[in-house]
């Protein structure tokens, strides 16, 4: 099985390919290709591999800060990710979470190690974006707000 992992930082159209992703998991599924998508996937997905302890504004709402809480998760995100990938036996899986920008070198390390025990190829896709791209996207947005 090969392995996409789109790593896109915020204001890089990540949640547009998430949204694409989902819309169209049936269609990509039936070319196997299994697309996890589901909306709490690409925030829980960083934190199944996190081993440090710096947590956005999401995961302090969840809790996370809590060992027991975070160790939950961690589990529960992991089990899904595999009785998906056992159900389906996908050619292709395709991951996208802007959270995996945030990860730390052994982190990522872990990312790998994980992968590796489903996938035969991994193949990431970052997405980078101009800083001062970012923060004009970034005022666009709270003035329409």
């Amino acid at each position: 099985m090969k392995c996409i992992l789109h790593v896109g930082p915020p204001k890089t159209g990540s949640t547009t390919i998430q949204t694409f992703l989902r819309y169209n998991s049936e269609i990509l599924l039936a070319k196997g290709i299994l697309a996890l998508a589901h909306y709490e996937i690409p925030r829980k997905l960083p934190f199944v591999f996190k081993t440090g302890a710096r947590l956005t504004p999401w995961a302090r709402r969840q809790q996370l800060d809590q060992p027991q809480r975070m160790e939950a998760l961690k589990k529960d995100t992991r089990n899904y990710l595999d009785s998906q990938i056992r159900q389906y036996k996908p050619d292709t899986l395709v991951l996208s979470s802007e959270g995996l920008s945030r990860l730390a070198p052994d982190d990522m390390i872990n990312m790998r190690d994980y992968l590796l025990e489903y996938a035969s190829e991994i193949e990431i896709l970052i997405f980078l974006r101009r800083p001062d791209f970012r923060i004009l996207s970034s005022y666009k947005n709270k003035m329409r707000n």
